[in-house]
């Protein structure tokens, strides 16, 4: 058996209490959770059922001792009838606290300072802290303009420490030092704004081309950052940006440092003494991938070789995708004739994968497209 109503004697054994017997997570004991008999006794409202404030209220009256003073009564009870008063019956959660977790307004709501829309179902975080749900109107919140008009496309979001997680601004708004595109492009679909806890921008959508760290990103495009602030990705608006040295066009990734971690060459490139592929536009599909990514440290972890290559005394074959280990020798790659490649026979037009130390593991013949 459960813990009784007489055997409360603290907070934690109230909610110790209604883990036990609150079957439907309401935050009400009713007839099949416990006796009818009891209900009827210490029910003060008629309703069939005993909420927190009248179990606590009841367990005074059981230990002939205030283990609730009257300002907790209060308050519980004040939390209780505000809950009833804002949410539709029914439709509200709870986490394992006194707080809850997610409900339908009935109301247009004044809670934590915003204006929540009637049929909005409101989140919480476990610690109180409204998570998300739709603005009533168009509001200011940390200096930008949030769209509250797009039914679900128009819903914000918070983190637990009260800053915007994800909204659509009203309009094209400078955050940042960025033009980030607003709801009214597109009807607002694809325009939302992601920050990181801090404040920081985590993704967005550029309203023009903008000039971010060095390179110029598209218009109209998405753009990503780090949690420290760097560019993870986005899409190069001029073909052919220097990047390290190097030209490329396309979506480009970084890692967090702002070293390149993938992108298109513009052109047929050398690097450290291997010409690579750039795409013609007349590959065919799915066809050949010639996206190039890079080791954390910069060197080439995979690409399209541009001609045949001899490397390590193995020629490979061009026009084919290279991987390499982070050592700089070859992980995969497709030969351009037979070889024996220490002791090991291999036919030309095979697809062998070698270890770190080029010792080949496995090989196997590429079949004509």
């Amino acid at each position: 058996m459960g813990i009784k109503i007489s055997d409360v004697k603290s907070m934690n054994d109230l909610l110790n209490l209604y883990a036990s017997y609150d079957n439907n997570d309401n935050r009400k004991l009713e007839v099949g959770e416990i006796p009818l008999d009891t209900i009827r006794f210490y029910d003060r409202t008629g309703d069939n059922a005993l909420s927190k404030w009248e179990v606590m209220t009841a367990v005074n009256q059981i230990q002939r001792a205030v283990i609730f003073s009257d300002l907790q009564i209060r308050e519980q009870r004040t939390v209780e009838e505000n809950i009833e008063r804002i949410f539709v019956s029914g439709s509200v959660y709870f986490w394992n606290t006194v707080d809850v977790r997610e409900g339908d307004l009935k109301i247009n709501a004044t809670l934590q300072g915003l204006e929540w829309k009637q049929g909005t179902r409101l989140f919480f975080h476990p610690n109180g802290k409204i998570a998300g749900g739709q603005l009533s109107k168009n509001t200011v919140i940390q200096g930008i303009q949030w769209e509250s008009g797009l039914g679900t496309w128009s819903r914000i979001s918070l983190h637990e420490n009260g800053r915007i997680s994800f909204g659509i601004p009203a309009k094209d708004t400078m955050i940042q030092g960025m033009k980030l595109r607003g709801a009214t492009t597109n009807e607002g679909k694809h325009t939302g704004v992601f920050f990181y806890p801090e404040g920081i921008v985590k993704q967005g959508f550029l309203a023009e081309d903008t000039y971010v760290q060095g390179m110029t990103f598209r218009g109209d495009q998405e753009i990503r950052f780090h949690r420290n602030g760097k560019v993870e990705g986005g899409t190069l608006s001029m073909a052919g940006q220097s990047i390290m040295g190097i030209k490329f066009s396309g979506i480009a990734t970084f890692y967090e440092d702002g070293m390149i971690h993938e992108a298109l060459l513009h052109e047929d490139t050398v690097i450290n003494g291997v010409k690579f592929k750039a795409p013609t536009g007349k590959e065919p599909s799915p066809g050949l991938y010639y996206q190039m990514l890079f080791f954390p440290d910069g060197k080439v972890c995979k690409a399209t070789l541009a001609e045949d290559t001899v490397l390590k005394g193995i020629k490979f074959k061009g026009g084919e995708e290279i991987a390499f280990h982070m050592n700089g020798n070859v992980l995969q790659g497709v030969l351009a004739e037979d070889a024996v490649i220490k002791g090991v026979p291999c036919k030309g037009g095979a697809r062998i994968n070698l270890t770190k130390k080029g010792i080949v593991f496995t090989a196997h013949t590429v079949l004509p497209e």
